[in-house]
């Protein structure tokens, strides 16, 4: 074998090791844009994976609060129904008329007080100013007594 052969054999093998080469660079090339890829599908699935989860923790929260709501609602109800029970009983109460003469006399008696107080005979400014003054008082005291008469009388029908 002489030099010029082995030159030959040589360039042959570079040329050889050359193409091997720029293959390999394609296949790493391609591999790496393969990873990309890859990586950007991942990227992706766990975006959509997350998203997904909050819409189902948000779901979560608010399937809790309409739970919570619902609940309320129960508990409302049904007091709204004692309500209306006891507006019922506040209406049959209201059409039927009581007559407590003991009462009846305490407040005709306070009432014909109030009248009795009452000045008829404006005779003078000053003399309208004293009864007034005085009316007033025992009016007052006339009103009072009615009052705890009017309470008496519906502590008693309790």
């Amino acid at each position: 074998m002489s030099i010029a052969s082995l030159e030959a054999e040589l360039s042959r093998q570079q040329s050889i090791n050359y193409e091997l080469r720029s293959e390999l660079n394609t296949i790493a090339s391609g591999v790496n844009r393969a990873y990309e890829r890859l990586e950007n599908e991942r990227s992706k699935i766990a975006n959509a994976l997350d998203h997904s989860n909050n819409m189902l923790e948000q779901s979560k929260s608010k399937m809790a609060m309409a739970l919570e709501t619902q609940y309320e609602i129960e508990s409302l109800y049904v007091r709204f129904k004692a309500m209306e029970l006891a507006n019922k009983q506040i209406r049959a109460c209201n059409n039927k008329k009581y007559y407590e003469f003991g009462n009846y006399r305490t407040v005709r008696k306070i009432v014909q007080g109030l009248m009795d107080n009452l000045d008829m005979n404006l005779v003078s400014e000053q003399d309208h100013l004293q009864n007034r003054r005085k009316g007033a008082s025992e009016n007052a005291r006339l009103l009072a007594d009615l009052r705890a008469a009017v309470r008496h009388g519906l502590a008693d029908r309790r």
